[in-house]
């Protein structure tokens, strides 16, 4: 009986997520499955997000260079903006 139980939470715990959270869901969409089966979804999805990173972390030194350079208190904010998300 627990080895059955064992293998139903297993398979519950690969279903898609129902209810991604408030965050994600205005992020990202409500369509969004979540739940990613095969290791080259994984990896593209990896791909991505580490490119999706790289971006932000670039916008993130454009803006803190420019704030440097124009003490402007927009800038400041989007900067701090940046790196708070």
């Amino acid at each position: 009986m627990t080895d059955a139980r064992a293998k139903l939470q297993q398979m519950v715990s690969e279903l898609p997520v129902q209810n991604n959270g408030f965050y994600l869901s205005l992020i990202l969409g409500k369509t969004l499955n979540l739940s990613l089966l095969s290791k080259n979804d994984r990896y593209k999805y990896k791909q991505d997000y580490e490119s999706f990173k790289w971006k932000v972390t670039i916008a993130i030194l454009i803006s803190v260079t420019l704030s440097f350079l124009f003490p402007w208190r927009v800038l400041d904010s989007i900067g701090n903006f940046l790196m708070v998300w």
